[in-house]
C-alpha cells in the first residue's frame, strides 16, 4: 500500500495513470446504444415479377404474373451507413395468344425466362435509422449499388412435329 501511495504522490505518476484510464474509458464503458454499434441482418425478399410490354394487354398482366423472391445480407456500420449483398429470382413471359387485336394472335409472338439478379450497394440514411425504440424509425435514404442480373428468354417451337418444345 505505501509503495501505491507513494506513486500516486508523483505528480508525473498522477497524470499517466489518468492518462491511461481517459484512454481505455471508451472500451470500457457501455454508454453506446445497440443500434449504434455495426450488426448485421439478413432478410428475405418476396413479391411478384410481371412483364410489361407488347406481348402483354396492359401494364399489370395477371395471367402473366410470376412468383419472385430472394435473400439479402446488410451490415450496417452505423445508423447513417449501410452496406448491403442481395441476390433474387423471378420470372417473366408474354403471349400474342393473349392480345385483344387480331394482327397480333396472327403474328403468334411469346416467350418465358427466368430472372437471376445479384446486387451489392451501399445506403446512406439522411437522418440516421433506428429500429429499435422510436427514436428515428424513419429516414430518407440515398443507395448507390451495383448488379448483374442472367436472363435466357425462350419461345415455343414452331415445327408441328416439336409442338411444347422450348428453344432459346
Amino acid at each position: 500500500m505505501q509503495l501505491f501511495s507513494i506513486i500516486i504522490k508523483n505528480t508525473a505518476m498522477k497524470k499517466i495513470l489518468f492518462s491511461l484510464l481517459a484512454l481505455a474509458s471508451p472500451f470500457l464503458s457501455n454508454a453506446q446504444h445497440a443500434w449504434a454499434r455495426p450488426y448485421f441482418e439478413v432478410g428475405v425478399i418476396a413479391g411478384v415479377s410481371n412483364y410489361s410490354g407488347e406481348l402483354v394487354n396492359s401494364i399489370v398482366d395477371v395471367k402473366h404474373m410470376h412468383l419472385a423472391g430472394g435473400i439479402f445480407g446488410r451490415y450496417n456500420m452505423n445508423q447513417y451507413l449501410t452496406f448491403r449483398l442481395q441476390g433474387a429470382y423471378g420470372a417473366i413471359s408474354g403471349d400474342d395468344n393473349d392480345s385483344r387485336d387480331e394482327r397480333n394472335v396472327y403474328r403468334n409472338l411469346h416467350f418465358r425466362s427466368h430472372i437471376l439478379e445479384f446486387g451489392i450497394m451501399g445506403e446512406f440514411n439522411f437522418m440516421g435509422y433506428n429500429p429499435v425504440g422510436h427514436g428515428k424509425m424513419f429516414s430518407p435514404y440515398a443507395f448507390l449499388g451495383l448488379s448483374v442480373f442472367n436472363f435466357n428468354p425462350r419461345a415455343r417451337h414452331f415445327d408441328p412435329n416439336r409442338v411444347g418444345e422450348w428453344v432459346k
